[in-house]
């Protein structure tokens, strides 16, 4: 800066300086060097163009990315990774399987393929990368937190507490290792043990540094069981993506279908959390209007992450699968076989996050009059019972009522 400002600048210190930005996470910064670089320049090295896609993509400009990439060295190893990248993101699987044959088995590209991995749910795959590369380089440490997280992924959130704990012992101070272990007191524990682990981040955090009062300002909502969402997820909704999500979650909690229906119909679901969350704000929207054209978008949500690889035999995957079924009949033998083979549908309910249930247009009670078998007080305390709404909460205090006995539907 002191000899740009003296007037004694260069191209080099331009870069440096833009080297300098990207690398302390401000990647705006870095992106406007860049672009002032190669209009003062009259002949741009493809390095500077590939340099500045790089912040492009950082900033979530994606086609801006893909179109200065191309710009770029033909051959790069860092080109063929970005490309990789923009590729998982547009959706486009034909480049993606290009790409991936360009990759190398160097670390480089080994962790690009990993991330890859993590992006489309392929968590245990992404680990056995991670691992495999830690058995030669010790020192690469941060490759703990990425294991970690993939096994809270994989809900082994005591797992991912071990192998955080071996980068925390020497960076205490990480603001993304200490959420992270705070999430994993979320599961584990509860919201004012993942919030006390969140107040070393709070004391750390400086005004500069945005995304780590983002994150914290996000996941205490979280925290909170939703308290201040209308506050703070809002400003969110573009910066983390999870925030819309969220959001989308608390509309539905405080039944404000047509709010969370509109912020999340235009969203492109890429991962198993947001096809089911899209199914169930179309599969709510049918049940509150009528319509079956929800319904039947909302069984095409979950008969995607229901028949998918990764979901099929999980407990809300063989939920997903059978609730397309029970859109299109109930009659006895089906719901019989429904019955028994997923225990979860006796609770009518579909578990989204640790604290939404959604319920499906044809609830429990359709299920149990086919079969002539009642309802029991376990069945119905695995709704999760307080978090209903209102109008749940009466039909359901019916049901136990009348076909389970007077306590249970007191307690």
């Amino acid at each position: 800066m002191f000899h740009r400002n003296s007037e004694q600048g260069s191209s080099d210190v331009d870069q440096w300086i833009a080297y300098c930005a990207f690398h302390n996470g401000d990647y705006k910064r870095a992106a406007q060097e860049y672009e002032q670089i190669t209009k003062k320049e009259k002949k741009v090295k493809p390095e500077l163009w590939l340099n500045l896609a790089v912040c492009y993509f950082y900033l979530g400009m994606y086609q801006e990315a893909k179109e200065t990439a191309e710009k770029g060295p033909k051959a790069s190893n860092l080109k063929s990774r970005l490309q990789f990248h923009l590729a998982q993101k547009f959706n486009d699987e034909k480049e993606l399987m290009t790409f991936h044959q360009q990759l190398k088995d160097v670390i480089e590209d080994q962790l690009c393929l990993a991330s890859i991995h993590y992006l489309r749910s392929h968590y245990q795959e992404a680990i056995d990368i991670y691992k495999r590369i830690l058995l030669d380089n010790r020192e690469h440490l941060a490759l703990n937190v990425y294991v970690a997280m993939c096994y809270y992924k994989l809900d082994y959130y005591d797992v991912s507490q071990e192998v955080l704990a071996v980068y925390l012992q020497h960076f205490p101070d990480s603001a993304i290792a200490i959420n992270l272990r705070a999430c994993n007191h979320f599961r584990l524990y509860n919201g004012k043990a993942a919030e006390q682990e969140l107040k070393s981040l709070q004391d750390q955090t400086s005004a500069g540094f945005t995304f780590g009062q983002d994150l914290i300002r996000h996941n205490l909502v979280v925290f909170r069981s939703g308290e201040g969402a209308l506050s703070v997820l809002p400003d969110l909704v573009d910066v983390i993506p999870e925030a819309r999500l969220n959001l989308v979650i608390y509309y539905l909690k405080q039944d404000e279908l047509q709010e969370s229906y509109n912020l999340i119909k235009d969203l492109e679901p890429t991962v198993p959390q947001e096809y089911i969350l899209k199914g169930v704000v179309n599969a709510a929207m049918g049940q509150e209007t009528g319509s079956r054209d929800y319904l039947k978008v909302a069984q095409q949500y979950f008969q995607l992450v229901g028949g998918s690889a990764s979901e099929c035999d999980t407990i809300p995957g063989d939920l997903l699968d059978a609730y397309p079924h029970l859109v299109e009949h109930v009659d006895a033998e089906s719901a019989a076989r429904l019955w028994r083979s997923v225990p979860g549908l006796r609770c009518g309910a579909l578990l989204v996050g640790p604290d939404l249930f959604v319920y499906p247009a044809v609830p429990a009670r359709c299920v149990a009059a086919a079969l002539h078998q009642p309802l029991h007080r376990d069945d119905v305390w695995l709704v999760g019972l307080p978090r209903c709404g209102a109008t749940l909460l009466q039909e359901m205090i019916w049901l136990i009522a009348h076909d389970c006995d007077f306590a249970g539907a007191r307690s």
